[in-house]
């Protein structure tokens, strides 16, 4: 009986007219998260590279909202609690109307990498952009116009406007300049200033700035003629503001101090909340308070809460799975396994939810997946242990539910495909080929003729098949694998996934977005380039019917609906990294990869919102409602103690941890008298865990990750 330890709380309602992909596992995603604003109350959005996210509960939780396929997005503005902007590279503009939910693109007519907005108003608005380009609006972003600027080239990195006519621009060097007249004409205030990388602006007046730079904040009273140094770190640089009034305002440096004023601007504390490095130490970080107390902190790959009157703070991930992904299958329309590094999972609410099952003793990593039917699947991949056996081939027959070892070999194992219920075969490392003939009963050996690791495995038939590799390799075989011939390839790179729309057409991915195609059945294969140019490994790759076919690699799809005569590049969203896809009824396309990605888009008909509530699993563990969650856990990673900090509401709390596979290493109660728990961890080795608190009705799960042992 299939045992589900951990059921991930991720709801995904996709209306049919959307055509957008959507983040299951994590979210918010490990991606390059640049800018964020407050919108009303507990309200901020955020964005990363190529996706936009919500949260209604000041962080806790985040939700996906609906836009366009977008790529290279730099800056979040909300003019109100109803309309937002956000600008990226190539001229992109989109704008909201609904609190963030929905975004529109926005014709600006250029191609200019857009690097921040400020409106005015909802109607009035600006726009810097690459070259010394400022852009200006007067309908809401319906129609733009550049402005007149002085002979200047840099980028613009930042422009703000204290009021309809009062506004300044700034590069990241040093130009700064000014206009009193609503941007009809600039004026060159500094055209290098004495410090320089400047990464934020606050106006608190019309002549009252603010700058964040390489060298710290430094203040004009006069609009810009002079500066005067206010903070000045010795090791780290400031590089985003968030003001919540005319004097209240919080500094974010690149060793993700926070600093407050409480007089606009005129000194700074250190606010001691975050831990050095606590955030990546990289350019372009974001903040936004919406009160005194509470804000939102982004950077490359992490979005905090703080709540600086509790001296708390958090990175609520909702995930389950985090080890890499590498494949997956439909057994049905809704079911759906996926299998990587030491686990299977799945999903029987056609991707939307996911499950963890009971740990599979017998690999430690699994490559590829294949399902004959509804019920009988195999699955293959290698051993790291040594001593032992590297390639196994497990199976199921129950749909997924349960897996049983099947066969184990000295070669590590890398593809498996059926041909119908009785006729299988497995590539694997130093040219391996098996074969068997009754299901998987027995596998015998074959000859394929050569020593390179192949990666791929493919039958049209039970006499024709191709198997691919590294090194240009292609064998074929047309009497079932009893003999294999090297077929002669355009390339010598290495080639992971081979398939076939029919007997004749077929493509094998090559290392870098080149592919090779024949179509009369192998005999010859020529070299073409997919769309775009940039280097990328196509590592799997699924054709549902003679016409329409998909090829996934990192962070791209490629479709084809005229059986591969073109092929249509789509970029997923948020940077995921993708090795492997399955694809139902054109309807569902579900793509798995690096920590845990799983990535899904639906346009088939609305489907009903899944209730969290029927889960009935004794072992379930959810996570909490966002008012719920009162603590810190710091730091993390950590090396062997972890302290938790908050306001308890029991004199004594229960702490658990647990691994990825549901395990539970560590169970017991602590005093919470001092409002702060140390908790050792020394027993444990360095992994990624779950750490369970609860006190009293309240539950907070937080991913915790150890990096001794």
């Amino acid at each position: 009986m299939k045992k589900l330890l951990l059921i991930t709380a991720i709801l995904c309602y996709i209306l049919s007219a959307t055509a957008q992909w959507q983040w299951i596992n994590p979210m918010p995603p490990e991606t390059h998260y640049k800018s964020v604003a407050h919108v009303t109350e507990q309200t901020y959005v955020t964005m990363g590279e190529s996706l936009i996210l919500k949260t209604q509960d000041e962080g806790r939780t985040w939700t996906q909202t609906e836009h366009p396929p977008v790529t290279n997005l730099n800056k979040v503005l909300f003019v109100n609690a109803e309309t937002g902007f956000v600008v990226g590279d190539d001229g992109l503009l989109l704008k909201s109307s609904d609190g963030g939910d929905s975004w529109q693109e926005m014709n600006t007519g250029t191609k200019s990498s857009f690097w921040d907005v400020y409106f005015v108003n909802e109607q009035l608005g600006f726009i810097s952009a690459n070259a010394g380009q400022v852009f200006k609006t007067i309908d809401g972003g319906k129609n733009w116009t550049q402005q007149e600027m002085p002979d200047v080239w840099q980028h613009l990195r930042l422009i703000k406007f204290f009021d309809e006519n009062t506004g300044y621009v700034a590069s990241m060097h040093g130009l700064f300049a000014k206009t009193i007249n609503g941007g009809e004409v600039w004026k060159v205030v500094e055209e290098e200033l004495s410090f320089y990388y400047i990464y934020d602006m606050h106006l608190v007046d019309a002549q009252t700035i603010l700058l964040a730079s390489y060298g710290g904040i430094f203040k004009s009273t006069d609009g810009g003629e002079t500066w005067q140094e206010k903070l000045a770190p010795s090791d780290e640089e400031i590089e985003a503001f968030s003001f919540i009034n005319e004097t209240t305002g919080y500094a974010l440096g690149q060793l993700s101090r926070i600093y407050k004023t409480t007089d606009g601007g005129e000194t700074w504390v250190n606010t001691n909340l975050l831990p050095d490095y606590f955030v990546s130490n990289v350019m372009e970080k974001g903040i936004a308070f919406g009160s005194e107390h509470t804000g939102i902190v982004v950077c490359w790959d992490n979005i905090t809460w703080l709540d600086m009157q509790a001296n708390a703070y958090d990175t609520p991930v909702q995930t389950i799975i985090t080890q890499d992904l590498r494949d997956a299958a439909f057994t049905n329309d809704t079911t759906i396994v996926a299998v990587g590094r030491g686990l299977i999972a799945q999903s029987n609410t056609n991707g939307r939810t996911w499950s963890i099952q009971a740990p599979v003793q017998f690999g430690d990593y699994y490559y590829k997946i294949h399902f004959i039917n509804e019920n009988i699947g195999f699955s293959v991949g290698e051993n790291f242990a040594p001593n032992i056996k590297k390639g196994v081939i497990i199976k199921t027959i129950d749909g997924g539910n349960n897996w049983e070892l099947n066969f184990a070999i000295e070669q590590e194992l890398r593809d498996v495909h059926f041909v119908n219920l009785d006729t299988g075969y497995v590539v694997g490392s130093g040219g391996t080929i098996y074969k068997t003939t009754n299901g998987g009963n027995e596998w015998v050996a074959q000859d394929s003729g050569v020593e390179v690791s192949l990666n791929s495995v493919f039958f049209t038939d039970t006499k024709t098949g191709y198997a691919c590799g590294m090194g240009g390799t292609i064998i074929q075989t047309t009497n079932g694998g009893d003999t294999w011939t090297i077929a002669s390839t355009p390339t010598t790179d290495a080639m992971f996934a081979i398939s076939f729309f029919n007997d004749s057409i077929g493509f094998a991915s090559v290392r870098g977005w080149g592919m090779a195609k024949t179509i009369n059945a192998g005999k010859n294969w020529t070299w073409f380039r997919l769309p775009g140019s940039r280097n990328r490994i196509m590592r799997d790759m699924v054709f549902t019917s003679e016409k329409d076919g998909y090829i996934a690699g990192w962070d791209y799809l490629f479709t084809t609906n005229d059986g591969g005569e073109t092929w249509e590049l789509e970029q997923l969203s948020g940077g995921a990294s993708i090795s492997g896809i399955a694809v139902r009824n054109k309807n569902t396309i579900i793509g798995v990869g690096h920590k845990g990605t799983i990535l899904r888009k639906y346009t088939g008909p609305e489907e009903t919102p899944i209730d969290e509530e029927e889960d009935n699993s004794p072992t379930n563990i959810k996570f909490p409602d966002s008012e719920t969650i009162t603590f810190s856990v710091y730091p993390n990673p950590f090396s062997h103690v972890i302290n938790i900090k908050g306001t308890f509401k029991e004199n004594s709390c229960l702490i658990e941890i647990y691994d990825l596979n549901g395990r539970r290493l560590l169970d017991r109660n602590y005093s919470t008298a001092s409002g702060n728990l140390t908790i050792d961890t020394s027993g444990l080795n360095a992994g990624v865990y779950l750490l369970r608190i609860t006190d009293g009705a309240t539950i907070s799960t937080h991913k915790i990750v150890k990096t001794h042992r």
